[in-house]
């Protein structure tokens, strides 16, 4: 029943951990990335470039979480921006779309295993705005 493209099921989850290190934050709004193997159950963390970026600070973020080989990122409201978000998708990656306020140990304790049904796609309304980016 289960059509999956690829063989292996380990996957790694990153999210930006807020300074009261357990909320998830967007990518901007946290000095850590939290990266989590799925198939191991092993965290580790990563500095978040984000936070001393001068410019394209989601990029940053994004690069350092592509960097760590994770394919899925929580996404709380806000998390990316259009710029960042056509990166993402560059890479296929999905999103984890969480409210906001989501605790890390709690998202994992309501969901010990990834659903399935991860997006693909982020709605323009749950995108940041504010800082449009317009590269023709």
């Amino acid at each position: 029943m289960k059509k999956t493209r690829r063989s292996v099921v380990t996957m790694k989850v990153a999210a930006v951990i807020a300074p009261d290190g357990e909320s998830v934050s967007s990518l901007v709004g946290g000095p850590v990335i939290r990266i989590r193997d799925t198939n191991s159950g092993e965290e580790r963390e990563v500095r978040n470039p984000a936070i001393s970026a001068a410019s394209h600070r989601r990029i940053a973020a994004l690069q350092a979480i592509l960097g760590q080989g994770a394919e899925t990122v929580v996404n709380p409201p806000g998390t990316f921006c259009a710029h960042s978000y056509q990166l993402a998708r560059n890479h296929t990656v999905k999103f984890w779309d969480v409210p906001e306020g989501t605790s890390w140990t709690k998202l994992w304790r309501d969901h010990p295993v990834v659903p399935e049904n991860l997006s693909v796609e982020i709605s323009e309304d749950h995108l940041a705005s504010g800082h449009q980016h317009h590269h023709h």
